[in-house]
């Protein structure tokens, strides 16, 4: 993605969070990012489990804030890396529509 952004043109923002967090802890720490960011943002992209951590997302709610207007965000899409979960979360559920539904979830067999 960064590779992209550097052939298009586009920002690439990264927003560090520590470990260990909360659920509750990571959605604030979102939001409070997406409020205070003067410039929209087009996509937003998590991990549904970490890679160094292991940690799994709340993304159903990571999904739904970013869904919703926050400051000067518009609806901003949303990109789900599974690469990590096939086999240890069931995604059926989190597929479909509506605003907790991811825009595009992306996973693999490795």
């Amino acid at each position: 993605l960064q590779q992209r952004c550097l052939e298009t043109g586009a920002e690439w923002i990264e927003l560090k969070v520590s470990v260990p967090f909360s659920s509750d802890q990571l959605v604030s720490q979102v939001q409070q990012f997406l409020s205070s960011h003067p410039r929209p943002i087009r996509l937003a992209v998590f991990d549904h489990i970490t890679s160094n951590s292991g940690c799994v997302l709340p993304i159903r709610d990571l999904t739904a804030l970013c869904h919703s207007p926050q400051g000067t965000q518009e609806r901003i899409s949303v990109c789900i890396d599974g690469a990590h979960t096939l086999g240890s979360v069931d995604i059926r559920g989190l597929l479909g529509e509506g605003e907790t539904s991811p825009d595009f979830y992306c996973t693999n067999a490795q």
